[in-house]
């Protein structure tokens, strides 16, 4: 993992807290997920990769990886 790696995985975990509430704006590499963009859920952690992990309102539980897009759904 690079220098410029860390900066990345340090703003997820001060952006996406526990409890925030995200949406979706592009996930490619999953597709069985059934998730589409503009999807919500509830951030549970996010891990020392820069994983995600959600709770997605469908149900799914499913981590977004540093190649995912997502956003604070309270975004304007």
């Amino acid at each position: 993992m690079n220098y410029g790696q860390n900066l990345i995985i340090k703003d997820r975990k001060k952006k996406f807290i526990p409890n925030t509430r995200i949406r979706l704006v592009s996930m490619e590499k999953e597709p069985y997920a059934r998730l589409k963009e503009g999807d919500k859920g509830t951030v549970q952690y996010v891990d020392d990769i820069g994983t995600v992990h959600i709770r997605w309102d469908s149900g799914i539980l499913l981590g977004a990886v540093l190649e995912d897009e997502i956003e604070l759904a309270n975004k304007s």
